[in-house]
């Protein structure tokens, strides 16, 4: 199962039930990158963005929806590049997804 790995941690890990007994059950929750075993699905999500209707080098006021921790990338008329807001790295790669390698993807 594909998941955020800021979930992981809500996930049971298969070490700990393959090393339980019938007696004594060990709930070891997973350790998500952290353990040698998880894989990465997409490690470095692209960032979201929002344009305005028309590209403009100055930064327009900022609509509602725009967090405010976006960061505005002008336009480039020579590169025909720019023109609007994005998600920080950072914030996207906490939609980082993978998957227990020990266990079916």
């Amino acid at each position: 199962m594909i998941i955020e790995e800021r979930n992981a941690d809500t996930m049971i890990c298969p070490i700990g039930i393959a090393n339980s007994h019938p007696d004594r059950v060990i709930d070891i929750l997973c350790a998500g990158s952290k353990c040698m075993a998880w894989r990465w699905e997409d490690k470095h999500p692209r960032p979201n963005f929002f344009r305005p209707a028309k590209a403009v080098t100055e930064e327009p006021e900022r609509p509602e929806i725009v967090p405010a921790n976006w960061i505005w990338i002008p336009y480039d008329e020579n590169e025909d590049i720019g023109g609007y807001w994005t998600e920080p790295q950072a914030e996207a790669d906490k939609r980082a997804t993978g998957y227990c390698g020990l266990a079916y993807r």
